[in-house]
């Protein structure tokens, strides 16, 4: 029936009707249609209706409507469109959908002729009739409402809208039933102006029977009886699903906007098919150094931002072909005029039924700079490699060889064919005893270690090589984690430092030698402290030992100990065997023995600072000693070792003056001494030995 009616409505209706398909196609048009128009049912049916009626500036405007008319929204605005010869039509235009329960979606697009106001004045009184049969069928809420606003009839979609039925709302002042208190002025306006003869149309609020509010689109519609009395309709389109949607649209529309200021990237949005720019994010005017304001409207040829003209043209050529172009790599110019690298993907899309283009630059600059370095330091790498003096292998973590370098193949005496691409290095130059120890090398490297050593390594003919290897790992570009062996061939070196090591060995006898025809000098003179001298340099080569000395530093006390009596040679022998005690002056002559000792060993040069240690040698911790009195640390530690040796062999041994003390006399004596005379290391140490 609801059908019946709108087909009633569409032919009978004075103004111009047009039933749509998807798309804006045109199913149908009425008589109206073809007054306004021009165009008759023939020519307008199948064809595009923007096309038709739009086909001027205004087309673009026409197609976003046909586009929102599709997605289900009403409209009614002010607009030209054009008649089939091109002349201009000002026109009022309605949209409303007619969704059935079964059957096809149909939209009606209704044009009014503003050109002509008396058309609405002289609407045809079957007019009314269709309007009637509109009023019952209608989708929207409709009300026929008499003077003052006073309710005549409603229909069913009012009473589902409003929740009052018709009893309810028959004879009630409309404003009364439907408008909240916060419109009542704003409804008692409209009512003026309804009952003035006026029309109105106004997006507002209406309240409920229950009291809730509804969001409507509202407007009266007058129409003329045969008896030409005025009928007057009140017509609501509930806005609620609209008003969500739009909620819902601008919640979406903010939160796009703000992932499109948020992305990391920098995001342009272009038209087409000029590529201007319409909007970009904070990143875009970061990374360009332009604002919005600055590039709003402009290609980037306008900003002359590109720095290839090849590059660019490449570019449009994708994206013409493909619709979408990804990771293309262009150099672009900032405003500053420095240059800036970018992977750019575009691809078109479309905004509000418009074409654009969404462009996202990312910022490889430093990338590129980086791979450039790597590049250079690849070459740079690569040529050391080849051009290196020293023999160097690469190979992987058992062994197998990747490359080499000239200088291996020399100084191993290998060909090219030998170290092909996979043959093992430790074959070719590690002996069977070197085996072992090459391939520990590898692994130890391969596992992140770094090796330098000297070892040995062989020619192709079996000759040794004396070589300084230096073992590091790092990744290689095509060929993984790789293993660096670094030759350096140390024959030469190797030899001179033998030859080396044979002179001091030489000179270390000489000087050896040197100190003990000093001390057979002395036995010459006095056999007794040639003998003393003997045992002194043996106690005191075992004590060094216990306490840990190096062998340097036992083999300088065991020397010290043969010539530390050697002043002696310079005092009296009636003085030193007289067979009683020495008097003051004897005994301040005999102390000069250390002094004198120092001046015969001070001009012999020496490994060893053994005339220094003879000097001390009658030192005492507690600076009571002689010739300088020193004290404590002060005493060089192997003249301290020595002091110990010293007295504790001559307490044991017979003087003209005095018999031997016994062991247990002699050990006391030391204990007594130790921490005041001593060093208590070295007391402790001799007296652990069994004498």
């Amino acid at each position: 029936m609801r059908d019946l009616y709108l087909e009633n409505f569409f032919l009978c209706s004075p103004h111009a009707v047009a039933a749509l398909g998807p798309g804006g196609t045109v199913l149908k048009v009425n008589a109206a249609f073809t007054d306004l128009f021009g165009y008759t049912p023939e020519e307008a049916e199948g064809s595009n209706l923007d096309d038709l009626i739009a086909f001027g500036p205004e087309h673009e405007e026409a197609r976003m409507i046909t586009h929102r008319m599709a997605n289900g929204e009403t409209f009614d605005f002010r607009a030209i469109r054009r008649r089939k010869g091109g002349a201009p039509v000002h026109v009022r235009c309605l949209g409303i959908r007619s969704a059935p329960p079964e059957g096809p979606v149909v939209d009606y697009a209704i044009y009014e002729d503003l050109d002509c106001p008396k058309r609405e004045e002289d609407t045809p009184s079957e007019d009314a009739a269709c309007l009637e049969a509109l009023f019952s069928g209608s989708p929207y809420a409709v009300v026929l409402v008499g003077s003052g606003s006073v309710v005549r009839k409603v229909n069913r979609r009012f009473e589902a809208l409003f929740g009052y039925s018709a009893e309810e709302a028959v004879g009630r002042k409309l404003d009364d039933l439907v408008v909240p208190g916060d419109k009542k002025e704003e409804a008692k306006r409209l009512t003026s102006e309804a009952d003035a003869g006026g029309s109105y149309r106004v997006e507002t609020e209406r309240q409920r029977k229950d009291g809730m509010t509804v969001p409507v689109l509202v407007y009266n519609l007058k129409t003329r009886t045969a008896t030409d009395k005025v009928r007057d309709f009140v017509i609501y389109l509930d806005l609620t699903e609209t008003r969500e949607k739009e909620r819902l649209q601008r919640e979406a529309a903010e939160r796009m906007t703000r992932i499109f200021r948020a992305i990391p990237d920098a995001v342009f949005i272009l038209d087409t098919p000029e590529g201007r720019v319409l909007d970009m994010n904070a990143e875009a005017e970061v990374l360009s150094g332009y604002s919005l304001e600055e590039t709003r409207g402009k290609t980037f040829s306008d900003l002359n931002a590109w720095k290839d003209w090849d590059e660019r043209s490449r570019l449009h050529r994708l994206l013409e072909e493909n619709g979408s172009v990804r990771d293309f790599q262009a150099r672009f110019r900032r405003k500053d005029g420095s240059e800036l690298h970018c992977l750019v993907s575009m691809e078109r899309i479309e905004v509000d039924g418009v074409d654009r283009i969404i462009a996202i630059g990312k910022d490889i600059t430093q990338r590129v700079q980086y791979e450039e370095e790597i590049r250079r330091e690849k070459a740079y790498f690569e040529n050391l490699f080849h051009n290196s003096p020293e023999a160097v292998v690469l190979a992987d973590e058992k062994s197998r060889i990747l490359r080499v370098n000239q200088a291996f193949l020399d100084l191993f005496g290998l060909d090219p064919e030998d170290v092909r691409p996979g043959a093992s290095v430790d074959d070719l130059i590690a002996s069977r005893d070197r085996y072992e120890e090459a391939a520990g090398i590898t692994e130890a490297v391969y596992s992140g270690a770094r090796i330098s050593r000297e070892t040995v390594r062989y020619r192709k003919d079996g000759t040794p090589v004396e070589v300084f290897l230096q073992g590091l790992s790092f990744p290689v570009e095509g060929e993984g984690r790789a293993v660096y062996g670094i030759y350096q061939d140390i024959r030469d070196r190797k030899a001179a430092e033998r030859r080396l090591l044979e002179h001091a060995e030489r000179m270390r006898r000489l000087w050896i030698e040197t100190v003990h025809v000093l001390a057979s000098t002395v036995e010459f003179r006095d056999p007794f402290t040639s003998e003393h001298q003997k045992n002194v340099s043996r106690i005191a080569s075992r004590i060094a030992l216990k306490l840990g000395l190096d062998e340097q530093e036992r083999e300088a006390l065991s020397l010290a100990g043969l010539v530390h009596d050697i002043g002696k040679l310079g005092i009296p022998a009636e003085i030193l065997n007289k067979p009683c005690r020495l008097n003051p002056m004897e005994s301040r002559l005999v102390e000069m023995h250390a002094e004198i000792g120092y001046e015969i060993l001070r001009n012999i040069h020496l490994p060893w600072p053994l005339a220094e240690i003879v000097r001390q040698h009658h030192e005492r911790l507690d600076g009571s000693g002689y010739p300088f009195g020193l004290s404590g640390q002060a005493i060089l530690r192997e003249a301290r070792i020595l002091a110990v040796a010293d007295v504790f062999d001559a307490m044991r041994s017979h003087r003209p003056y005095r018999a031997a003390l016994t062991m247990e006399q002699a050990c006391e004596e030391l204990r007594r001494g130790a921490w005041t005379l001593f060093d208590p290391d070295a007391v402790e140490a001799c007296l652990q030995f069994p004498w």
